[in-house]
């Protein structure tokens, strides 16, 4: 049983195919446009990123970078630094620190000929709050990629036009 019929007069079905007709050259147009779209949002968003990142030496803003991986995909991310993890999620267990040696140059309080001492191995609990520095900017970016996705679909339904 249909739930409703719709009629079509000739007028709507010619835009209807003419609208039709230009979908292949709409979506060639935008098609070539996806690997721009797609390296605009990853630089906004890593600029973004490199804003709220916390900065103490530089390595973390230096590593935060964007790739695009094929014609439609931009990856953004932290390559190549193993703190990174611990510095967007935090941590909170216990970390094994290794047999080691240090200078020793205090004791009781008081200066003492500098010395190197032999450090067993032991526990430390590590309990460090996570920036989420990676996902605000994220999220944050979402009014821009819109604005950029928008543009890109502006310019390619002007060229399917001049192409028709």
């Amino acid at each position: 049983m249909p739930l409703g019929k719709i009629q079509i007069d000739g007028k709507a079905a010619r835009q209807i195919d003419r609208i039709m007709g230009r979908i292949p050259v709409l979506d060639k147009a935008l098609k070539k446009r996806l690997p721009g779209v797609a390296d605009e949002i990853g630089r906004t968003v890593t600029d973004k990123a490199k804003g709220w990142a916390p900065v103490r030496s530089g390595r973390l803003l230096h590593a935060i970078r964007h790739e695009v991986r094929d014609e439609s995909t931009a990856v953004f991310g932290i390559w190549d630094l193993p703190y990174a993890y611990v510095v967007e999620y935090g941590i909170n267990s216990p970390m094994l620190v290794p047999k080691h040696s240090r200078t020793q140059t205090q004791a009781f309080g008081e200066s003492i000929t500098p010395r190197q001492v032999d450090v067993r191995t032991f526990v430390r609990r590590t309990k460090l709050k996570g920036r989420d520095f990676l996902h605000r900017a994220y999220f944050a970016s979402f009014p821009a990629m819109f604005g950029i996705l928008n543009r890109a679909m502006e310019e390619a339904k002007a060229e399917a036009e001049l192409a028709d």
